[in-house]
C-alpha cells in the first residue's frame, strides 16, 4: 500500500512539474518569437485594414497586445449594425468560444481572399468594447479545409507553443489584397 501511495504522490509531483515547465516554455517562446518576427505590429495592420474598408474613423484603438488590439466604437453602435446587416462582406464567426476570446459576446470576420479581420464584441464591467485581430486564414463552414489550416497553422501554435502570427507577412498579404 505504501508503494502505491508513493507512486501516486510521485506521479502527481511529476505532473505538476511538467505542467509548470510547459507553461514556462510557452512564455519563453512567446517573448522570443515576438521579438524575432514582429517588425510590424498588429496595430499597424489593423489600422491599415480598417482604412481600406472605411472603418478607421469609426473606431479608436486604446490598447495593443502582441496579437490583438482593443478599441472603442465611436459610431454609437453603427459598426455593430453594419456587421450584422452587411452579409456580403461580413460573416458571424464560427468559433464563438471564450477559449480564444475572453468574454466574447459576438464575433465577425471580413470575407475575401487573404488575411481576415476579426472583430469581437467583448463584455466589460460597463458595456462593451471591440477586440480586433487579423488571421492569415478565414475559417468557414463552407470551406472546412481553410478551417483546418487556420487551426493547425495559427490557433494551436499560438495557444500551445507561444507562437505568433507573423505580422510582417500579414502586411505583405494585405498590401497585395488591397492593391
Amino acid at each position: 500500500m505504501k508503494k502505491i501511495i508513493f507512486l501516486f504522490v510521485l506521479f502527481i509531483y511529476c505532473s505538476e512539474n511538467t505542467i509548470l515547465a510547459q507553461q514556462a516554455f510557452v512564455e519563453q517562446n512567446k517573448k522570443k518569437n515576438f521579438e524575432k518576427i514582429n517588425s510590424v505590429t498588429v496595430k499597424e495592420n489593423v489600422e491599415f485594414y480598417l482604412e481600406q474598408i472605411k472603418f478607421l474613423d469609426k473606431i479608436r484603438i486604446f490598447e495593443e497586445k502582441i496579437d490583438r488590439v482593443y478599441a472603442y466604437d465611436l459610431s454609437e453602435g453603427e459598426i455593430i449594425n453594419i456587421l450584422n446587416s452587411d452579409k456580403k462582406n461580413w460573416i458571424r464567426d464560427m468559433f464563438q468560444s471564450s477559449w480564444a476570446h475572453k468574454d466574447a459576446i459576438r464575433s465577425w470576420r471580413y470575407l475575401g481572399k487573404g488575411p481576415s479581420l476579426q472583430i469581437t464584441q467583448v463584455r466589460q464591467k460597463e458595456g462593451w468594447i471591440l477586440e480586433l485581430d487579423i488571421d492569415k486564414n478565414c475559417p468557414r463552414w463552407k470551406n472546412p479545409f481553410r478551417t483546418i489550416i487556420h487551426l493547425t497553422t495559427e490557433v494551436f501554435p499560438n495557444k500551445f507553443f507561444g507562437k505568433y502570427t507573423d505580422q510582417s507577412q500579414i502586411k505583405r498579404l494585405l498590401e497585395k489584397r488591397f492593391k
